[in-house]
């Protein structure tokens, strides 16, 4: 399973883990919040669940990340390259293959970019729309105009 230098790491993932794994503390869990988050970012739950769980692994294998992030493992493969693909997770070939995870920085910094380009284009798409509309308005009036 996951490999620590010591016990006091031991203490400090085994922590962190509760945390991602949902382990009760009141009505609200930090994972819950975290996971609702990311998808907010546009994670999907099961990418949400992943990434928190590679933040506090670091580098593992698919069936520690599947039993961390409480995601089976049959899923774990395929949401992993799909994440890789977004520049969220990046996979280190050998034998095993392990994953890991963009730190969380440059992925919230990669999201941002994102989302401001979106909004950019969105913004001149909009503008643009508005004023071939205030084209085609000005165009019928005076169109209408001049058969009247």
């Amino acid at each position: 399973m996951l490999e620590v230098a010591d016990e006091q790491d031991a203490g400090a993932c085994k922590r962190c883990l509760e945390n991602i794994l949902n382990i009760p503390s009141g009505e609200t869990t930090m994972r819950s919040k975290l996971i609702k988050n990311l998808q907010k970012l546009g994670f999907t739950e099961n990418e949400a669940k992943i990434y928190a769980a590679l933040v506090c692994l670091g580098q593992a294998r698919a069936s520690e990340i599947s039993g961390a992030a409480r995601v089976p493992r049959a899923k774990v493969y395929g949401i992993l390259r799909g994440m890789e693909k977004k520049g969220y997770v990046q996979i280190l070939e050998g034998d095993p293959i392990l994953f890991c995870c963009t730190r969380p920085e440059e992925m919230i910094a990669k999201i941002r970019a994102d989302f401001m380009r979106s909004l950019k284009e969105t913004s001149c798409g909009l503008n643009a729309l508005s004023l071939d509309s205030k084209m085609a308005t000005s165009y019928e009036s005076i169109e209408l105009r001049g058969f009247a």
